[in-house]
């Protein structure tokens, strides 16, 4: 029995120690397996928030930045720039060009003369002339037949008419009765002058029967609105061809024309240096009257501006030019200024602007037959024919060279200048004074003419000046400009601050995401570790 006991105590205890193999067997296989589905399921969770959250967060930081940048080199001003260019019809900019706002003044300047009768009679050797005006008009224009074309061009047709001001004249000024110069008359006389003998003998018989007289006494309407030259009547009905116009009022001549027809540059192709700069007027690309197949001299009309829009983002070293009657006028920068809150630069026609160009250069307005001096535009080719010369008012820069024969002209910048004020980032004019001088050339006459004539010998006789006035713009017009010029870079540097702040803000979670992360899984792996060590003596 003790034998039996002894042998079952031994078995129990090789069960006892079989039991305790397997069950540390177990033990560990199931440590083993714990820690392989931790680690799977540590490694699923973190590939989890890594390719939901870290990357997503990265991808749209550098977006950000990427736009942020790209909001430096292409800001919003660039693309209202742009847009402006191509002038859309949807666009504001397109119907402020179409229907213009700011209003615009046209200020008359007449020269009259006090000493008529001295002067003809020889007691005199210089006319005496007395500026009377401004007679105010207000001006109205209107673009209208607008064509856009596939070569990055507009075209479009100009029309202007003037209202006559009550509240801004002086009161009965149109009936005032004025002496003047016998445009009509003096004009188709020194024209005449340049024609062989026969056309001057039947000249001078025709105004021995109908003159009207080198000085009329008329009134001052009639002086800008409808004056008609017996004597221009009568050589109209023998010569048809040299009498275009019966009527020579100053500014029936002006506005009775027809539109002109502009064709302007536009679009991405021409940019914003050559944004609506001219093309061609009346469908050439040179000025009225003048004929290259002819032989005549090119007068281009490319680069100019009708002044109502100049090209954009314009220097201090721009030379900017408007299209006036005949020709196109130079001006470059003298000055910045403030109008309204906004900065401005400020262009003047120098005061050389009608001078004769260097021997090297094309000079088309140097004079029909002769070179004129410095001061003067020959426009005799856009008057038909007529020798008509453009200069500043009163001579202004040049004055010197014109007191040989005329009293009363008194010349200053400030009175006689022309200038444009301009907005340089759009190009618009804020304020605008052009003032052309209109004058008559008169040759030195032949021998055929009656000694009346003589006396105008050789002079360049002032007639009149206009003085076309913008001065300052709309409500709506500023309130747009303060919008972009104040407005639009505040938005611009807050929306690139704001984009790289974002963006910064993004790719730093997500660097803080990815640490967070990765130093969940170092203290995951060590309590794992230390887990399984314990398992050696724990039980299951």
């Amino acid at each position: 029995m003790g034998t039996l006991l002894f042998a079952d105590t031994n078995a129990c205890e090789h069960e006892s120690e079989k039991c305790q193999l397997n069950y540390n067997l177990d033990a560990r296989n199931c440590h083993s397996e714990t820690q392989s589905q931790i680690e799977t399921r540590s490694q699923q969770t973190r590939h989890r928030k890594y390719s939901c959250g870290t990357i997503p967060l990265i991808v749209w930081g550098l977006i950000f930045l990427a736009t942020g940048l790209l909001s430096i080199t292409f800001t919003i001003t660039d693309m209202i720039l742009l847009e402006r260019i191509k002038m859309r019809p949807w666009f504001p900019p397109y119907n402020l060009w179409l229907h213009p706002e700011p209003e615009v003044r046209v200020n008359v300047y007449i020269f009259t003369v006090e000493n008529a009768n001295e002067f003809l009679s020889g007691k005199d050797s210089k006319i005496k002339l007395k500026e009377i005006g401004p007679i105010v008009y207000r001006e109205y224009l209107q673009h209208r037949d607008v064509v856009r074309h596939d070569n990055s061009t507009l075209s479009y047709s100009s029309h202007r008419r003037v209202e006559f001001l009550p509240h801004a004249n002086k009161p009965g000024i149109l009936n005032e009765t004025i002496t003047v110069p016998n445009f009509a008359v003096l004009a188709t006389a020194s024209l005449l002058n340049e024609y062989n003998y026969f056309m001057q003998i039947g000249y001078n018989i025709l105004h021995r029967k109908y003159n009207d007289g080198l000085f009329i006494n008329v009134t001052v309407y009639e002086h800008l609105w409808d004056y008609k030259s017996k004597l221009l009547q009568k050589v109209k009905d023998l010569a048809p061809l040299m009498v275009t116009n019966l009527n020579t009022g100053i500014l029936y001549g002006t506005y009775s024309k027809r539109p002109d027809r502009f064709n302007v540059k536009i679009g991405s192709k021409y940019g914003d240096s050559q944004f609506f700069q001219i093309n061609t007027i009346n469908g050439s690309p040179t000025a009225r009257g003048y004929n290259v197949q002819n032989g005549d001299c090119y007068a281009s009309v490319a680069n100019s501006s009708e002044g109502v829009l100049y090209r954009q983002r314009v220097t201090k070293n721009s030379v900017l030019s408007y299209w006036a009657v005949c020709r196109a006028f130079d001006m470059h920068f003298a000055e910045e200024e403030k109008i309204d809150g906004i900065l401005a630069f400020k262009y003047l026609v120098g005061p050389d602007m009608h001078d004769r160009k260097p021997g090297n250069e094309t000079d088309c307005y140097k004079g029909a037959y002769e070179d004129l001096q410095n001061g003067l535009s020959d426009f005799s080719k856009c008057y038909f024919g007529l020798p008509v010369a453009v200069s500043q008012p009163h001579f202004y820069g040049r004055s010197e060279g014109f007191t040989k024969k005329i009293e009363g002209l008194n010349a200053s910048q400030e009175n006689h200048s022309s200038f444009s004020i301009i907005e340089p980032k759009l190009g618009v004019p804020m304020t605008q004074i052009i003032r052309p001088q209109i004058n008559l050339v008169i040759p030195k006459f032949s021998f055929l003419f009656e000694e009346d004539y003589k006396v105008f010998s050789d002079m360049i006789l002032p007639l009149f000046w206009l003085e076309f006035l913008q001065e300052g713009l709309t409500p709506k017009i500023l309130s747009i400009l303060h919008l972009f010029i104040n407005v639009v870079p505040i938005i611009e540097v807050t929306l690139t601050f704001t984009l790289f702040l974002v963006g910064l803000s993004l790719i730093l979670l997500a660097c803080v995401n990815l640490f967070h992360s990765k130093w969940k899984y170092f203290t995951e792996s060590k309590q794992i570790q230390f887990v399984f060590r314990r398992s050696k003596t724990d039980s299951c």
